[in-house]
């Protein structure tokens, strides 16, 4: 993000093979430093570059991207998005587990890290889609209105809309990036041991969804 920010408004770094490539290792210089509970030296960045690049380039590097971005060095990610966004449907509706809604949201948040589409959608988006899919998940809404209404309260506190065809696609991605299947696809039957047919998991089961969590 920092890297992105900054080429943005300075190109002459993406004309500038060498400079581009300071710019990287000083983007992960400084996000360290901000979002890490440990600080890396500067000498040791600069060993990393296999010594490319000296301590002092990475510090005057460093100022120069400062400038460019402001000093805006802690953008919000859609982890910090999906905090306040599975607290908010927690609260409206105390049958949804605060812990549960999150864990099932950081999965798919995981997986779309792999994802270079997802990347170029605003990270409250994503959150959003996904901690939607993950209050499906969950299984708790008797109903398609129930399911709206719990919707529709979320993206009236968010300022999101929620009915647009770009979030549904978002929102099938992040299925997609975790099963590898569309979920408003019908699914395929399969053969049982014994010859019966039966369908494989849904993905919006919760037990299914845990099986497989890093948690």
């Amino acid at each position: 993000n920092m890297l992105d920010r900054f080429v943005e408004v300075s190109t002459w770094a993406l004309e500038d093979r060498s400079a581009y490539q300071l710019a990287a290792i000083t983007s992960l210089y400084t996000a360290i430093k901000v979002h890490e509970p440990m600080a890396v030296a500067v000498q040791t960045m600069a060993n990393l570059s296999r010594n490319v690049y000296s301590a002092a380039q990475i510090e005057a590097m460093e100022r120069v991207m400062l400038e460019a971005n402001k000093g805006l060095m802690h953008p919000p990610t859609s982890y910090s998005f999906s905090h306040y966004f599975c607290e908010l449907i927690a609260r409206a509706d105390h049958r949804y587990d605060f812990e549960t809604l999150l864990d099932l949201t950081k999965l798919q948040l995981e997986s779309s890290l792999q994802d270079y589409e997802l990347s170029l959608v605003p990270a409250s988006s994503v959150a959003f889609a996904a901690v939607m899919n993950a209050a499906e998940g969950m299984a708790l809404s008797p109903s398609q209105g129930h399911k709206q209404e719990l919707e529709h309260r979320l993206a009236s506190a968010t300022q999101i809309d929620s009915t647009s065809s770009s979030m549904q696609d978002v929102q099938i991605r992040l299925y997609e990036g975790l099963w590898g299947t569309n979920p408003l696809a019908p699914p395929k039957a399969t053969t049982s041991d014994c010859g019966s047919p039966v369908r494989p998991g849904s993905p919006r089961s919760v037990s299914v969804v845990r099986a497989v969590s890093p948690h």
